[in-house]
């Protein structure tokens, strides 16, 4: 299955809220799960297992390529 892409680019306690759904949308899914966020929120975001690849909107050339299944 196509990876999932998650883009939250808000101030970080929203960032922290949105994770609450990865569980479910893991689940579901069964697919890796990339997020684009605010740099300060990369350090929290890559110690969550669920989430596949955390990255910055300025690294989105480096996944531009990348067909995701859920956006």
């Amino acid at each position: 299955m196509d990876p999932i892409l998650i883009i939250k680019l808000g101030a970080l306690g929203d960032v922290l809220r949105t994770t609450g759904f990865l569980k479910g949308l893991s689940q579901k899914h069964r697919a890796p799960i990339y997020w684009i966020s605010m740099p300060n929120a990369l350090p929290v975001l890559s110690r969550i297992p669920l989430i596949t690849r955390s990255l910055t909107l300025e690294e989105w050339p480096s996944i531009a390529e990348t067909r995701f299944s859920v956006v």
